[in-house]
């Protein structure tokens, strides 16, 4: 059977919010945290993952602060990481909704293995690895990072998150990519919900 219905790809919501209305939520915030950090959002921790932190943390001046999934096992997930008893290495077992988005806010880089934690990483202007993660809809990653040229920040193995994170932290315009089309994605987005609401 033949619907006819018309479809309209628009941006995920969390990209068509405006960033004030999320720097307005952080300021709720409570965090445990004030020196410079490396912020690694990890929804499916690995073995591989953490030896690759742990590199991050010994090549870098500051501490990796590790967020996980909300909804798991904070033990489990940090055993199957590992790593977490280095010193630089500082994983938080609970954050609440504006401490999660304080972190994003307010890290130097981000590294993360989540779709949206790279749209928050771009929504806050971090520069980012991210890993494109085949378990949370890899396409959606691919879409993200060629809306915002920035292709060469997404990275498909985990054993070479390290060494994509040095390069990215000695590359000078990274965090600076080119937004114009996400902007005109979005402004088409914004569009089309207010005309589909009104109707």
């Amino acid at each position: 059977m033949n619907l006819a219905l018309r479809q309209k790809k628009v941006l995920d919501p969390v990209l068509i919010c405006e960033k004030e209305c999320y720097e307005t939520l952080c300021g709720r915030a409570e965090p445990k945290i004030q020196e410079p950090y490396v912020l690694a959002y990890i929804l499916d921790p690995s073995p591989c993952i953490g030896g690759q932190i742990v590199r991050i943390a010994d090549a870098m001046d500051e501490d990796v602060v590790v967020i996980f999934n909300e909804g798991g096992d904070k033990e489990k997930q940090m055993q199957r990481l590992g790593g977490c008893g280095h010193p630089r290495i500082l994983p938080l077992r609970s954050v609440s909704a504006y401490d999660w988005l304080w972190y994003f806010q307010n890290a130097t880089y981000v590294l993360t293995d989540s779709y949206h934690g790279t749209c928050f990483a771009s929504i806050f202007n971090k520069s980012f690895i991210a890993l494109r993660n085949q378990k949370r809809g890899a396409e959606r990653f691919d879409e993200l990072v060629k809306m915002l040229n920035a292709e060469s920040f997404l990275v498909e193995e985990e054993e070479d998150l390290a060494e994509s994170f040095a390069g990215m932290v000695y590359q000078e315009d990274a965090g600076n990519e080119d937004r114009s089309r996400l902007e005109q994605e979005k402004k088409e987005s914004l569009g089309w919900l207010k005309r589909a609401l009104m109707q």
